[in-house]
């Protein structure tokens, strides 16, 4: 008895699996988006002011503790920054211990923005390296979550 084998093209078959699939009434939005998260945005203009850093050792010049009571989520928006070749910023969240680590070029890569972070406070730390100058950081706004039915979404 002879075996026959079937090969399928991979391409074809995708190809018609869409257009059986169109043409049964399955329709693909393509404009469709995610509801964005239930949020509200806070003006914060704390800031670090310029810091120099004289010592041969990496320093922390300024912490902040920011903090919206209740929260279930918190992200941070930057407006100036100046963060020179080794100096940076430290985020941690106390709610879970994690931390986002943000130099001149991460800062840029995020568009000025933190990661969102788990609690209600965020701590913020300017590590200034050795011998830089001018070094800056300003907290322009804080992004706050809100509950939703007991739970947050994001």
């Amino acid at each position: 008895m002879k075996r026959r084998t079937c090969r399928f093209d991979c391409r074809s078959t995708a190809l018609v699996m869409c257009i059986s699939t169109l043409m049964i009434g399955g329709t693909v939005d393509a404009d469709a988006q995610p509801a964005p998260a239930p949020h509200y945005v806070l003006q914060q203009w704390s800031g670090s002011g310029a810091q120099v850093n004289p010592t041969a050792e990496m320093a922390v010049l300024f912490h902040d503790r920011i903090e919206v009571a209740g929260a279930p989520w918190l992200r941070l928006r930057f407006g100036d920054f100046r963060l020179g070749a080794r100096s940076f910023v430290l985020l941690r969240s106390p709610r879970d211990g994690h931390v986002q680590r943000l130099s001149a070029e991460t800062m840029a890569a995020w568009a000025g923005n933190s990661a969102f972070f788990n609690g209600d406070t965020i701590e913020v730390e300017l590590h200034v390296a050795a011998n830089e100058k001018n070094i800056a950081v300003e907290i322009q706004e804080i992004t706050v979550g809100e509950w939703v039915g007991g739970f947050t979404n994001i």
